[in-house]
């Protein structure tokens, strides 16, 4: 229990409010904190819901050409005027970043303050690789304020990456990067300058860094340097007493329906829908199943059309999303690396199985069954009284397969898999329980002088 019964004030800041699961672990926070008596606000670049607890930054240019072109100021040729300026801002920036230097000359970053009325005691930063953040302003910010990072990704730490795919320099010094594409997409391999940039900046002040799953907290273990930064691994969360509560739907016992979910899984190279395509075009040919894919246009797909496949773009409603998952047998998340998974998560609060990929946070999630009659999926360990679906190799069709087939045709240990799930999910990833663990982190934490 804080002393005094004081409670601390809260600033976050995020590229969004609800696209992408780092913006959306922020947010679920940050809202958390407010239902519980908290003083908290949220600044975000890009804002989507109406909430009006979380401040839109809006840079002043862009917020000039916006207005221009949408005719919210008025004045002789401002709609052409609007797109000419968006159009000389975007090759400005575009200019800054083909030396592929990263960019940090992001002037609304100095005015983020000036959006509240308060002096918070941490300040909470979420997915802020998306450019719009001067990462230089934390040693100034930090002679006043505690800095949280949470690790939705490892791109503090690289040179220039969100999560690295089978590299490992960021341990040492990042150069001659494998693969320049991986997001944020550089176009010159300037890799060693980048990493050499924020190292000299989160080496020179303590940051209190917040790790979603065990594998983000071992990488960031060997990374971090400076003597009075901390570390601390709270897993995310949903509202999963929300997720309990969702009403029962009859489920056609003679289709068995899989979902998978994703933003924009084409051109995701974290994401892995070619092996979900390749494992269902296999079990189509034996059993009557659907494919429901969440986060892609079906423009992307062609030549599926005599699969029963339904693509959705991406979906902003959580309702909507909890909706169609709900009414599925099972979910498959297959990703070439994950730092979390907030699909997995939101598919056990609601009784659903998953078959996930064994990489990253998603082996914190998932506790496959030990099915003794098949061979090389060492994290399938779990007896049928705790196990919530299964876990195979990266890639690896025939193991996913199997293990599509194996909850096709094992309804009821599938139904024993959906209830450990949802108690699963009901014991650890529960909004309360987050804020509980979160609030005793920043009560830990060595600079903060409790009023």
């Amino acid at each position: 229990m804080i002393k005094n019964s004081y409670k601390p004030k809260f600033l976050f800041i995020s590229y969004s409010d609800l696209y992408g699961g780092g913006s959306l672990a922020g947010y679920r926070l940050h809202k958390t904190l407010n239902s519980n008596g908290y003083l908290s606000q949220m600044v975000v670049l890009n804002k989507k819901s109406n909430d009006s607890t979380v401040i839109e930054l809006e840079p002043k240019i862009k917020s000039f050409i916006d207005k221009s072109i949408n005719n919210k100021i008025k004045y002789t040729f401002n709609y052409r005027f609007g797109l000419i300026l968006r159009k000389l801002y975007n090759i400005f920036y575009s200019l800054l970043k083909i030396t592929g230097r990263e960019v940090f000359f992001y002037p609304a970053t100095y005015n983020i303050l000036n959006k509240i009325n308060y002096k918070p005691d941490f300040i909470c930063l979420f997915n802020i690789n998306e450019g719009f953040f001067d990462l230089r302003i934390l040693k100034e910010w930090k002679k006043s304020y505690n800095i949280i990072y949470h690790l939705s990704d490892l791109w503090i730490f690289t040179g220039h990456c969100g999560v690295p795919i089978s590299c490992d320099k960021l341990l040492t010094q990042c150069s001659s990067c494998p693969d320049l594409n991986i997001p944020p997409k550089i176009n010159f391999d300037r890799t060693k300058t980048n990493f050499n940039f924020k190292r000299k900046i989160i080496n020179s002040i303590p940051i209190n860094y917040i790790a979603p799953s065990k594998w983000v907290l071992e990488v960031a273990k060997k990374c971090v340097i400076h003597q009075d930064s901390s570390i601390n691994l709270l897993n995310n969360a949903v509202d999963s007493e929300f997720f309990h509560e969702t009403k029962k739907v009859k489920k056609n016992k003679n289709l068995f329906k899989i979902v998978t979910c994703a933003a924009g899984f084409k051109f995701n190279p974290y994401k892995d829908l070619g092996s979900v395509l390749s494992s269902f075009k296999a079990i189509s040919k034996i059993f009557e199943v659907k494919l429901i894919v969440i986060g892609e246009k079906k423009n992307n797909f062609p030549g599926l059309e005599k699969y029963n496949i339904e693509f959705h773009d991406h979906i902003f409603d959580v309702n909507k999303i909890i909706d169609i998952i709900r009414r599925c047998d099972v979910l498959v998340h297959s990703s070439n690396i994950e730092t979390w998974g907030y699909t997995v998560t939101e598919a056990l609060s609601l009784g659903i199985p998953v078959i996930a990929s064994n990489v990253g946070g998603l082996k914190d999630q998932v506790k496959g069954y030990k099915v003794k009659h098949i061979n090389n999926c060492r994290d399938n360990v779990f007896s049928i009284n705790e196990a919530n679906g299964f876990l195979f190799e990266k890639k690896n069709i025939n193991q996913l397969s199997y293990f599509l087939k194996y909850m096709i045709t094992n309804e009821k240990k599938k139904m024993i898999m959906s209830k450990n799930a949802k108690r699963h999910a009901l014991e650890n990833y529960g909004l309360k329980k987050h804020m509980d663990n979160f609030i005793e982190i920043c009560q830990n934490i060595k600079n903060y002088n409790l009023l």
